[in-house]
């Protein structure tokens, strides 16, 4: 029926999520994000759904933030059956996010290394907010 899997998507950038779908009678369709159902119809400038004559759904989400990690459920049934996938989101910090992007709180960061034969950390790279 359909294949979702684990995602990690960046913070700030879009993603797709894919499936193959085939039923008779046709089925309809539902997403969900974290079990509460996606407004698809109201919200496009979030998200937005193509189907494509050879069964191929996409999902496509924008913009994600940190806090917006989750589950995305896709529900497939008809009257013979009804059957679901899911695919757990993570979402990683942009560490290059531009000024202009509004949405993304700012982030820092600091990559120390320690040697395996030396007791102290060393600071690798550093990015501080401001």
């Amino acid at each position: 029926m359909c294949t979702l899997r684990y995602f990690i998507v960046i913070e700030g950038e879009r993603t797709k999520c894919h499936c193959f779908i085939t039923g008779q009678p046709n089925p309809t369709i539902r997403w969900l994000y974290n079990c509460v159902s996606l407004d698809i119809v109201f919200n496009k400038r979030k998200y937005s759904l193509q189907l494509l004559s050879n069964d191929k759904v996409t999902l496509t989400i924008e913009d994600w933030s940190q806090e917006a990690a989750g589950e995305i459920i896709i529900i497939v049934e008809n009257r013979a059956d009804l059957t679901q996938c899911s695919a757990v989101l993570t979402v990683e910090c942009n560490w290059d996010h531009s000024q202009s992007y509004s949405h993304a709180q700012s982030c820092s960061y600091i990559v120390e290394l320690r040697g395996s034969r030396i007791s102290s950390w060393s600071t690798y790279a550093s990015s501080s907010s401001g």
